[in-house]
């Protein structure tokens, strides 16, 4: 989404507004309840206001979200923003690329709470701390005790652990 303002969408010549894009996830969720939907943000972009910079951090929770990759805006040479407008301070962007990574990990831990109990395939990568790791199709990070192998396994996600979940073997 980039932005949840339609002003900085517009003036990141984006062909869509918040609602269109709300709309969108909406009716994919619809028609496919599992879909996980990540996105990428963009803190600081020129002219963000606090209000814009508000709505960005509402459309992570409306959206519902699994994972939200966000960034602070960087001018590149001989870009329209970059000539158009003045770059805002890198105190501000520093202080709201904060407070939408606290969000969107917020958002990311209400997302696996609601769907504890539920049963992936997950196939492991690598070994952690004890666990097979891996990811569920939903691209999930699993964790799994007990395993001999990283043959693909179905599990179900019985607590949350780190970044995603602790999951036992069925």
């Amino acid at each position: 989404v980039q932005s949840g303002s339609d002003e900085i969408l517009r003036r990141m010549n984006r062909r869509y507004t918040s609602e269109k894009y709300l709309d969108e996830i909406r009716l994919l969720k619809t028609e496919i309840p599992e879909a996980e939907v990540t996105t990428d943000i963009i803190v600081g972009f020129p002219t963000e206001t606090e209000e814009d910079f508000g709505q960005s951090l509402s459309i992570v929770s409306e959206a519902d979200f699994f994972q939200v990759h966000a960034f602070p805006y960087s001018p590149r040479e001989g870009t329209a923003s970059a000539k158009k407008y003045t770059d805002i301070s890198a105190e501000v962007k520093k202080e709201r690329l904060a407070r939408m990574l606290a969000a969107a990990a917020e958002q990311k831990e209400k997302y696996l709470t609601e769907r504890l109990g539920k049963t992936y395939t997950v196939i492991p990568e690598t070994e952690e701390d004890g666990y097979y790791c891996g990811h569920a199709e939903n691209y999930a990070k699993c964790y799994i005790a007990g395993l001999r192998d990283k043959t693909p396994v179905k599990a179900k996600a019985v607590a949350l652990y780190k970044d995603g979940y602790l999951c036992e073997r069925i």
